[in-house]
């Protein structure tokens, strides 16, 4: 009797290590989704705004380094 109790004991203590590790897997698993729906992690307005701005800046940036590079070769060819 003594055993079926314990062995009892130890597969419930398993059983719940395994509820927890899979509780933990999920919240890691949906960090991003849980963090936007909190009322301490959402992002502002302005901080979307600026990473909008921002991440058209640099693609603004590229563009004219582009357009640097092609004037650099189009003023090369007019040299030959």
């Amino acid at each position: 009797m003594k055993k079926e109790g314990a062995l009892k004991k130890i597969l419930a203590i398993i059983g719940a290590l395994v509820v927890v590790g899979g509780a933990v897997v999920a919240i890691i698993h949906f960090w991003e989704d849980i963090k936007d729906k909190l009322p301490c992690c959402k992002k502002s307005k302005i901080d979307e705004f600026e990473d909008f701005v921002d991440d058209e800046l640099d693609a603004l940036e590229d563009v004219a380094e582009e357009v640097e590079d092609d004037m650099e070769d189009f003023v090369e060819f007019e040299e030959i």
